[in-house]
């Protein structure tokens, strides 16, 4: 799922009230880090379940009630404009999908390819341009801890302004994204499986140490995908693009450009406690996954 107000890749995780750069890798305040789309791309008329991941200060636990409203946004960018949404998605209710809830099911609008596609149903809406994957995205409201953030749900739309054997044929090798996965998490010398990524696992370490994170990849987490040239009107393959990011409420993270593209980064850990780390990966189509767990400081040697 994509988050309005970031150009990085798939972490399209956005907040209204602040840019992207204000949900910093060291949690000191209650923030969305992630939303998961179930499945990562559907049609208008499906049903999609969106889960939020919450990462937490130390000591302080997560309130559902501070989670929610979620709505659909209805109004598309009229003719002429230059912005990523209306302005009425950021103002207006919407469609109400959840009041207070971390996951909820909804149907994608049927009008989605209208409204936020390439198929406007005529008046001063404009055919939606296409992200840089060749999408289309229906946007979802989520108040949550003060702040209001929106997230695009990807939708699979007809190809515009294509031939109509390349719309075809598009339509015949276009496969929908899936969300991105793990093999595995390192943290330090300690290697867990995806499926104890759930936060409830934890591990115990030396305090007051630097530890080496790596998320290893699963070796199809980078989709190859049918795109659409429109300069040169023809149909080629592409591979997606990755990225972690990695949020802890506790200690310094160092994370380098190269890093940032193969899930690694380094964590100073302060002397004893009990903190948690989140490890978040996303492609460029919208997918993405996270996971967590709690690391239990014990005096270094």
């Amino acid at each position: 799922m994509r988050w309005w107000g970031l150009g990085l890749l798939g972490m399209h995780l956005g907040c209204v009230d602040g840019a992207w750069e204000a949900q910093v890798a060291l949690i000191d305040k209650p923030q969305v880090v992630a939303v998961i789309a179930e499945p990562a791309e559907l049609r208008p008329g499906e049903q999609v379940q969106l889960t939020a991941v919450v990462a937490e200060p130390v000591g302080q636990g997560l309130d559902v009630a501070d989670v929610g409203p979620w709505t659909f946004c209805t109004t598309a960018r009229s003719v002429g404009s230059a912005a990523s949404v209306a302005e009425a998605c950021r103002t207006e209710f919407g469609v109400p999908l959840a009041e207070r809830a971390l996951q909820v099911q909804a149907t994608v609008p049927e009008d989605a390819c209208s409204l936020f596609g390439p198929e406007p149903p005529g008046g001063d809406l404009r055919p939606q341009d296409p992200d840089s994957t060749g999408g289309y995205y229906q946007p979802v409201r989520l108040s949550a801890f003060g702040s209001l953030w929106l997230y695009f749900v990807r939708v699979r739309c007809a190809l515009a302004d294509a031939p109509t054997a390349i719309a075809k044929a598009y339509a015949q090798r276009y496969a929908a994204n899936r969300n991105p996965a793990l093999t595995a998490l390192q943290v330090g010398e300690v290697t867990l499986a995806p499926e104890e990524l759930v936060g409830e696992v934890t591990i115990e370490v030396a305090g007051e140490q630097t530890l080496a994170l790596h998320a290893v990849l699963a070796a199809d987490a980078a989709e190859t995908y049918v795109w659409f040239d429109s300069e040169q009107r023809t149909l080629v393959e592409r591979q997606e693009s990755l990225e972690v990011r990695w949020f802890v409420n506790g200690g310094e993270l160092t994370v380098n450009g190269q890093g940032a593209q193969i899930g690694e980064a380094r964590w100073q850990l302060p002397a004893e406690g009990q903190l948690q780390l989140w490890v978040v990966l996303a492609d460029d189509r919208g997918g993405m996954m996270a996971g967590s767990l709690q690391v239990r400081l014990t005096p270094g040697a």
